[in-house]
């Protein structure tokens, strides 16, 4: 890949980054004023209870894109950019214009998806 390229997903994913660490925050701070507020019958204390399982869940899935992104940039870093995690093909770039952290190519993506189905046992 050129440098122009990888310079070019490094500051998509150095500006990804920090739109999640602020996403984060504000996640965070929004938890931290549910827990302060106060309750009062059971419909109340259920919507709050959903409010931060919500929260919690959001704040999950942003920090597994956090931590991909902080292994792209790594990958830049090493000069592995760009290369399937699985086969070591190079990955297709329009697929990491939409996902430039993405570990996996198009096809050993499906082939993991098709495999998570079967292994959990839902039918393909």
């Amino acid at each position: 890949m050129k440098s122009t390229q990888t310079a070019k997903f490094k500051q998509n994913l150095l500006d990804n980054r920090r739109e999640l660490i602020e996403d984060l925050m504000i996640t965070n701070e929004n938890f931290s004023n549910l827990d302060h507020v106060k309750v009062g019958d059971l419909v109340d204390q259920a919507s709050n209870f959903y409010q931060k399982e919500l929260l919690i869940g959001l704040s999950t899935s942003e920090k597994e894109t956090l931590s991909a992104i902080d292994k792209a940039l790594e990958k830049i870093n090493n000069e592995m950019f760009g290369q399937c995690e699985a086969c070591g093909d190079t990955i297709d770039e329009k697929r990491l214009e939409a996902i430039p952290y993405t570990p996996l190519c198009v096809e050993c993506k499906k082939n993991n998806n098709s495999n998570k189905v079967r292994n959990e046992g839902y039918k393909v």
